[in-house]
């Protein structure tokens, strides 16, 4: 699997960091299970209540990443 550049990895997510981006390279996520990632955390709702499995383990990864760094986030950040 090709590792995502940079510009794929900032189209999903908007605005993130080298070490954003170095994470998840290093995670291995494609571009289709950042994505995935991103619509668990966004939603108001679960995936899961739409009929939807729960995420694989690299997804699972991804979202647990995101989520340690939003929790980081300074108050008012909006990335």
């Amino acid at each position: 699997m090709a590792t995502m550049s940079r510009a794929e990895i900032i189209s999903i997510l908007g605005n993130a960091d080298d070490d954003v981006v170095a994470e998840i390279r290093r995670i291995g996520a494609s571009h289709e299970e950042l994505a995935e990632a991103r619509n668990w955390l966004v939603n108001d709702e679960a995936p899961m209540n739409e009929g939807r499995p729960l995420a694989s383990s690299r997804v699972g990864r991804v979202i647990a990443f995101l989520e340690e760094i939003e929790e980081d986030a300074p108050a008012g950040r909006t990335e």
